[in-house]
């Protein structure tokens, strides 16, 4: 069973083990941009921008090869959002900055915790 301190998540999720891919990670961060759940475009147009601008500001050099990336939405409050919704903006904001091309990402774990002490998005990148 997973556990939780500090907002870092370790254990295993389903069948890909976190803390080992934290181990083996090239990027890990934490974003602390509130995800946008509605389905409105300007909501989806302003996460993007944020997004971008977090990535652009760290200067990493692209991924190039086959990915793994896990992504954990932590929200405050109880949240009615689909999680492919949340998993499509976020991976819009990286491509071409984190990666060449979506089309790289061949492992994607994705989690929404709710009722969360902080809130953002941890994301973990990785070769396979």
């Amino acid at each position: 069973m997973p556990t939780t301190c500090c907002g870092k998540r370790t254990g295993t999720q389903g069948d890909i083990n976190t803390t080992d891919m934290k181990k083996r990670a090239r990027k890990s961060f934490f974003m602390p941009i509130k995800p946008e759940t509605g389905s409105y475009p300007m909501k989806k147009k302003k996460f993007n921008r944020e997004a971008v601008e977090f990535f652009k500001n760290k200067k990493w050099r692209k991924e190039t090869g086959n990915i793994r990336l896990s992504a954990i939405f932590h929200f405050y409050n109880n949240c009615s959002c689909d999680i492919d919704n949340l998993a499509k903006s976020l991976l819009d904001s990286m491509n071409g900055i984190i990666y060449r091309d979506d089309k790289q990402i061949k492992k994607l774990l994705l989690e929404i915790i709710e009722n969360s002490f902080i809130e953002g998005i941890s994301i973990i990148i990785g070769k396979i």
